[in-house]
């Protein structure tokens, strides 16, 4: 009975994993290979991945799909194990499919699986530089905001929140499923991106109560804070720091919301360059801003996390709170 339970967890932490779109070499196939043997538990995991429902709603890239049958298929081959009919055929598939078939269009999805709630879906651009801007990725930042939020969620309950930056929304969407605000703002500085942006929030509207959610354009250098919706309690920001030409916008911001609002302000970057992060330090001290506090992304294991997510350059990402000297 004890095995048996281990076996459903292994399958269930591989299906969040494969939902999440985590590399294939970071799915711990390893962990479901022995369980695999029995053509029953095959079946069991076609069903909640490849050929479920929710994966033929909203698709990966099929080379992800193809990239994970191979590694599958090679480890059951490797141990001389017979492919059930289901996935021999979900192989087939893959194999005659090309991306265009597969999903005509630009848009992969990440799904986030919550027990007995619906999925958090997140549409993004498969090309990382699209359209003129890398806002309609996800990137590492903003899934090291959200699983933060997740994890201290009584901050934000019944608190108003502003997102700087937003993207494709995966911080502000994380914090309205998981903490309860008392309402989220998204804000951005690109139409394409809040069309992005828009089309995620339609996809997880079901699981939002309505007046608590508001899309706003933003522009730093143009800031005009009588068009925001709300008075923030608390600002968020994520990968903002990686344009110094826009540091003097971005800080006068930020300087705004902590001096004349009195919220609370985190943002989190992704440390690519230390020049950089360090122009930006200078920049909030012209304003009498610094960091008053810092918080590394733990080392939990992806299947332990709500919001997994493997960037494909490692870098260290912290959460920063801004205040004023």
């Amino acid at each position: 009975m004890e095995n048996a339970l281990f076996d459903l967890i292994n399958l269930h932490n591989f299906s969040r994993l494969y939902h999440a779109r985590v590399p294939v070499n970071c799915l711990e196939i390893d962990s479901i290979i022995s369980e695999l043997k029995d053509p029953n538990t095959q079946i069991a995991l076609c069903n909640s991945t490849i050929s479920s429902s929710a994966d033929v709603k909203y698709p990966p890239r099929n080379d992800y799909r193809k990239r994970v049958l191979k590694a599958i298929t090679e480890k059951l081959e490797a141990t001389q194990t017979e492919i059930c009919t289901e996935l021999y055929e979900a192989v087939c598939a893959s194999m005659a499919a090309t991306d265009e078939n597969a999903n005509p269009t630009d848009i992969s999805h990440r799904l986030f699986l919550f027990d007995g709630a619906n999925p958090l879906v997140i549409g993004e651009n498969v090309h990382q530089l699209s359209e003129g801007t890398t806002g309609l990725s996800a990137w590492q930042a903003a899934f090291t905001m959200a699983e933060w939020a997740a994890q201290n969620a009584k901050m934000f309950a019944g608190k108003n929140v502003l997102e700087l930056g937003c993207g494709v929304g995966v911080t502000g969407l994380a914090v309205l499923r998981c903490c309860r605000p008392m309402s989220y703002t998204f804000t951005d500085g690109n139409d394409k991106v809040l069309d992005r942006l828009r089309a995620n929030v339609s996809l997880n509207s079901a699981d939002f109560e309505p007046g608590r959610l508001f899309i706003e354009k933003l522009d730093w250098s143009d800031f005009d804070p009588y068009r925001l919706p709300t008075k923030p309690d608390i600002v968020l920001g994520s990968d903002l720091c990686f344009e110094p030409s826009l540091f003097p916008a971005l800080v006068s911001v930020l300087n705004y919301f902590i001096r004349r609002k009195k919220a609370e302000c985190f943002i989190a970057t992704t440390i690519r360059n230390e020049d950089t992060q360090g122009q930006f330090l200078h920049e909030l001290g012209q304003l009498g801003l610094t960091i008053s506090e810092e918080w590394k992304e733990e080392s939990t294991s992806l299947g332990e996390r709500m919001f997994p997510f493997i960037p494909s350059v490692q870098c260290e990402c912290v959460i920063q709170q801004i205040r004023a000297v």
